[in-house]
């Protein structure tokens, strides 16, 4: 399954689930991104930059976070 967007990615890392991976759309940067990013390597959970989340997320509305 495929989370995205930011307060899903974040909802995800916050509950008992554990994402496998984190992904972040290169050249996307923010408060709330660079949280995640914190988030998810405090939780053990790894964290890659991609080119394009468009193709992998199959939607542009992934606010550069998967």
């Amino acid at each position: 399954m495929v989370f995205y967007g930011i307060n899903p990615v974040l909802e995800a890392l916050c509950s008992p689930y554990v994402p496998r991976c984190v992904y972040i759309e290169q050249g996307k940067s923010n408060p709330r991104i660079n949280g995640i990013v914190k988030l998810a390597r405090a939780r053990g959970v790894a964290v890659e930059n991609v080119g394009d989340l468009s193709q992998f997320c199959r939607s542009s509305q992934h606010q550069g976070v998967a």
